[in-house]
Formats: structure tokens, sequence, C-alpha cells
């Protein structure tokens, strides 16, 4: 066959020394495209030291997306639960109402994660997390997680709290969610105050675990100020 006079070009120097320069960047370059996808790790944050024994890592992402992950390079088990319509009303998980946005289009992947002493990566849905189990304080740099103990039932069941019905996950009633195992005189004891304004235990707890001890969401200055004149607490 004729030639048609064309010549390829080849690639120049530069642009092969660039492409050889990008190539240990394309994991990272691919987690950045994913994390477009809507995925969020709500529970723990990043960095977390956790406690020894089971804790619960909760994962928001789009109701059509099914999620997969590892803990350390392992398969790491998820249970998959969409929002029941009961508990769809904006403004019902204001911790998280931020992340998960539109509830009716989101459902929550839930692991239940118990780590050996060291550091430990968690990879899923394409967001990376990071948490250790120190043997004693948290390393420098590192965050404390607070949060309830999982039942001696190493199977993780959020129905314990939540209303769960057909794998869509309803409301926690509190304080009834809680007076399991928070009877209301020991209530009163420990806060230091009359029951009734502490009904709604998320007004101050996020029982999915915090930061701070109890897993308070705020210090108690600025938790007991959402009622009382700046600088009320009762210690």
């Amino acid at each position: 066959m004729p030639s048609l006079g064309i010549r390829r070009k080849a690639p120049s120097r530069y642009g092969v020394v660039l492409a050889l320069a990008l190539l240990p960047l394309l994991p990272a370059l691919s987690a950045l495209a994913d994390s477009g996808s809507g995925v969020r790790i709500l529970y723990p944050p990043s960095r977390s030291a956790l406690p020894d024994g089971p804790v619960r890592m909760i994962v928001a992402a789009p109701l059509s997306l099914r999620l997969s992950g590892t803990l350390d390079g392992r398969p790491l088990t998820l249970s998959r639960l969409a929002f029941a319509d009961t508990w769809q009303t904006p403004g019902r998980l204001k911790v998280t109402d931020a992340l998960i946005g539109d509830r009716s289009a989101a459902a929550l992947w839930v692991a239940s994660i118990s780590l050996a002493p060291g550091n430990h990566t968690v990879v899923v849905g394409g967001q990376r997390l990071e948490l250790c189990r120190p043997k004693g304080q948290a390393p420098a740099g590192w965050t404390d997680f607070y949060a309830h103990r999982l039942t001696t039932n190493a199977k993780l069941d959020c129905s314990g709290c939540h209303e769960i019905t057909d794998g869509a996950l309803g409301s926690a009633h509190t304080p009834d969610a809680c007076a399991g195992c928070h009877d209301e005189g020991s209530v009163q004891l420990i806060h230091r105050h009359v029951s009734e304004p502490l009904g709604n235990c998320a007004m101050c707890h996020d029982p999915h675990g915090t930061s701070r001890p109890k897993m308070l969401q705020d210090t108690k200055e600025k938790l007991c100020s959402r009622c009382h004149e700046a600088g009320h607490s009762k210690g």
C-alpha cells in the first residue's frame, strides 16, 4: 500500500519523563477521583486512636453504590442499611446532616473493627482511613476516639438502639433507647440536672463516638450555654 506521507511523531523525551514521574501518583489520583463518588466515612475520623475491643465504622454512600473495603489489605465485612422513611426528615441527625445530605438517596455501610496494637489502614469506597490502637496514650498527632462498646455479640447490630425494619434504619428514640443501660436516677446524678431537659441525649452526646470523653460533642461549657448563659457549667 503506498505511503500517504503521514509521519507519526515519536513521544518527546520530556513527555516520557513526565509520564514516568506520574506513575507513583496514580493511586493517589485514583483516590481523589473516587472521593467525588459521594462516599463519606462518618465514624471514626482518620488518625483516631481506638480503644481495645470492637468499634463501629459507619460510612455514608449514594443509595445505588455497592461498597467493599479492606482492613490492612484483607477484606472487611460491611453491612448495608438504607434510611427508613421515618428517618429521612432533615435535621433528625444533625451531627452528620452536612455529610450525608439527602438521606432518601443515601445508605449507610457499617463494619465492626477490632484492632491489634499498632497502626492500621482501612480503605473503603476509595477513602483511606488511618487508625491505631496504642498500648498507652495516643501518639502525637493522633486523637483518642470514645464510643460505646459493642455488645458481647461480636456481630454488629444497630437494632440495640435503632428501629430496623427490612434492612432500613429507623430512629433511635431518646431517652428510651438509652434507658436500657442508663436509668433516670443515675442520669440526674451524673449530670446534676433535672431529667426533663436531658431527654434529648443527642443534644450533647454523639452515641456513635467523638474525640471527647463521654462522647460529648463539644466542651461542657459550650454545651451548657445552649440553654444557659455563657459560662454556666455544673462541672
